[in-house]
């Protein structure tokens, strides 16, 4: 696994997934409504 660098300021696979999973919850309504920023991070293409 490569070292992350500061250049690059894509998600990791893990932040994404944990946007996602806050928002999977608030759509079962279990959770809060997440902000805007979370629900950018759901959707952004995660770095390898």
């Amino acid at each position: 696994m490569s070292t992350p660098t500061t250049t690059d300021k894509r998600p990791t696979r893990v932040e994404v997934r944990a946007a996602q999973m806050i928002i999977e919850r608030y759509e079962r309504g279990v959770g809060p409504k997440p902000s805007e920023a979370i629900r950018r991070l759901a959707k952004a293409e995660p770095r390898d």
